[in-house]
């Protein structure tokens, strides 16, 4: 008998947006709801989809934001295209904010709990944007 061969996975082709509100040289985080997979990590705003998707989920006007370099991630099957955007010097309104949410700055990222794309966003940044407290 011959071995059998795996069977072929399924790759699940993910568009997804994300934007890194920067506002007094901190970034907001939002932690994700217990319903969602990776229930209580801490993200930025992210949604499936593009820029219009997510400006209308978080209901903030663009000005001035900056698409960032495009990144690729994986996660099992999941197949993952993200496109960051830089959004400087402005809140959600709050009715449009979650309710776990903070402001932080670069350093303090890394003490909460994240996924691996958080350091991926992060690294997309120009340094002096992570640094500087302008904005």
């Amino acid at each position: 008998r011959w071995p059998q061969g795996s069977q072929k996975i399924n790759y699940q082709k993910i568009k997804m947006t994300a934007a890194l509100i920067r506002k007094n040289g901190k970034f907001l985080m939002v932690q994700r709801s217990s319903q969602r997979l990776l229930a209580g990590l801490w993200e930025f705003p992210m949604v499936e989809g593009d820029l219009a998707d997510l400006r209308e989920l978080y209901q903030f006007p663009l000005r001035g934001e900056q698409q960032l370099p495009v990144i690729a991630h994986s996660i099992m099957n999941r197949r993952i295209t993200i496109t960051p955007w830089l959004i400087p010097g402005q809140d959600l309104p709050p009715r449009h904010r979650p309710a776990r949410s903070r402001w932080v700055t670069a350093p303090q990222i890394a003490s909460l709990p994240t996924s691996s794309i958080i350091p991926k966003l992060l690294a997309t940044l120009d340094k002096s944007l992570v640094e500087s407290p302008a904005i």
